[in-house]
């Protein structure tokens, strides 16, 4: 069972098999959504001297509830691979790379300062 490339497990070990270990919240099937009522309006509204409102708040809904699906996410890690250890290492170094000699070029360079042209 190779679906996760070089993870830090045994290989077909029983651990990503075991559907309890996985955090994976089962929800149930959520109920039709309800028009949220109206907020009231309390006294006049504020508005600034470009006359837009001076305070607005957004009207509340109701929270999103979401569901994973295990056989789904299993069957795509099927067909498709992870980037092994040793290619999220290389894109890891290239992203966190530091270029020192440019770096302290700006940090010795004052911003006011010009190049001279000595083409004269």
């Amino acid at each position: 069972m190779r679906l996760f490339g070089d993870a830090k497990v045994l290989q077909g070990s029983v651990a990503w098999t075991n559907p309890l270990r996985l955090k994976v919240a089962v929800l149930p099937q959520p109920v039709p959504e309800q028009a949220a009522p109206a907020a009231p309006v309390i006294g006049p509204v504020e508005r600034d001297e470009d006359g837009r409102t001076w305070v607005f708040r957004f009207p509340r809904v109701q929270p999103q509830h979401y569901a994973v699906d295990r056989d789904r996410l299993f069957e795509y890690m099927k067909k498709h691979r992870l980037p092994r250890e040793g290619h999220r290492k290389i894109r890891r170094d290239l992203r966190n790379v530091a270029d020192f000699f440019t770096d302290v070029r700006e940090l010795q360079t004052h911003f006011e300062v010009e190049p001279l042209d000595d083409a004269s």
